[in-house]
């Protein structure tokens, strides 16, 4: 447990920690399901549709490993926080939304990758 000085009035108890990391997660989430939609985009990877080579290859080929550092990062995380500060309805509101970001990336990857097996 953290001392109360740590824990303002405003945040209804939030750590300045949690709340950097909640914020950080969502915008890697948030970038990750850009990524999975833009990946699965056919345009995206014609030269027609305007977007640069530089870009392409950084969605290539970031894609899968951010995928999964950040589900790494997030379950560390998750867990330190819930054993260190307990679960309330709060935490269980942001970690679980985080969760939810980065499993949308990932579903929107996987389905698109299944139709296309079915589709052969």
């Amino acid at each position: 447990m953290r001392p109360p000085a740590d824990r303002g009035r405003l945040t209804g108890g939030v750590t300045t920690e949690e709340l950097l990391w909640a914020v950080a997660n969502a915008f890697v989430a948030l970038g990750l399901i850009s990524f999975a939609v833009l990946k699965e985009d056919p345009e995206f990877w014609r030269n027609s549709g305007g977007w640069p080579v530089w870009f392409r290859f950084v969605v290539k080929f970031t894609f899968h490993p951010l995928v999964v550092v950040q589900a790494i990062l997030h379950g560390f995380h998750s867990i330190r926080t819930v054993r260190r500060d307990g679960l309330n309805l709060g935490r269980l509101g942001r970690l679980g939304l985080v969760w939810i970001l980065w499993g949308t990336a990932t579903a929107l990857s996987v389905e698109d990758n299944v139709v296309e097996l079915f589709q052969r």
